[in-house]
């Protein structure tokens, strides 16, 4: 049996409405089969979005705070609570059929939790899962936070990896609504910054290799297409 494809796009930073407008593109054409799957590597400019189940008191700050550090506050309907986005941390959104790949809700995110683990061990960090609070953990410090959305069998929205992340701007927020639970970066376990394209590469090859898939770069052509269509869809 032929192993599935998935078209990468790796793409720079792009504002979260514009790569939310991307998502719908690619979930579309994935939902009707015009791409078997998809992912998306990326970062994102400042931001704090409130998942589905996000509470009002898990965000800390006014607006005027918020825009004092130009960070944008964004209702997301991605499952979970709060959570930031922003220069040096790390985006993935794989958009895939489930149904086809033969996973259910749960199996896909311990598959995108395991890629995380294996990605961080080949930088000889240890981290680990904490059982009814998706993500990954260094200890009792969150590094990467999980949040999906499963429609028509198709996943959208993915994982954060804090790599190079400013940390400080966690402080705004109740991380995924967990109190007493602190955030790290690989920067900070390592004490030096990352490289940003390696982590990528290390990530992505880790992806491929836990989901079993063969993977075909997404053109400049066709990432440019794609973005005209999001300007236009969030104009």
């Amino acid at each position: 049996m032929p192993t599935p494809k998935i078209t990468v796009f790796n793409l720079e930073s792009l504002e979260y409405k514009k790569a939310y407008c991307f998502q719908l593109h690619l979930h579309n054409r994935v939902k009707n089969k015009d791409l078997p799957h998809a992912i998306m590597l990326l970062e994102h400019p400042p931001v704090i979005t409130m998942g589905v189940r996000s509470k009002s008191e898990n965000l800390y700050v006014d607006s005027m705070t918020l825009n004092h550090h130009n960070i944008d506050l964004i209702q997301s309907n991605r499952g979970g609570d709060i959570t930031y986005h922003g220069p040096g941390q790390l985006v993935v959104y794989p958009i895939m059929n489930l149904e086809q790949l033969d996973y259910g809700v749960k199996s896909y995110v311990r598959q995108l939790e395991e890629t995380v683990i294996q990605s961080l061990a080949s930088y000889h960090i240890l981290s680990n899962r904490k059982e009814g609070y998706p993500g990954v953990w260094v200890e009792s410090q969150k590094i990467a936070a999980i949040g999906c959305k499963i429609s028509q069998n198709v996943s959208m929205h993915g994982f954060a990896l804090n790599v190079n992340t400013n940390l400080d701007h966690f402080s705004f927020i109740n991380p995924c609504g967990l109190t007493g639970m602190g955030v790290t970066s690989m920067e900070k376990l390592l004490k030096e910054k990352q490289s940003m394209q390696q982590v990528r590469t290390v990530v992505l090859q880790t992806f491929l290799d836990v989901f079993n898939l063969q993977s075909v770069q997404g053109t400049h052509q066709m990432i440019s297409h794609i973005l005209k269509e999001a300007a236009h869809e969030e104009a």
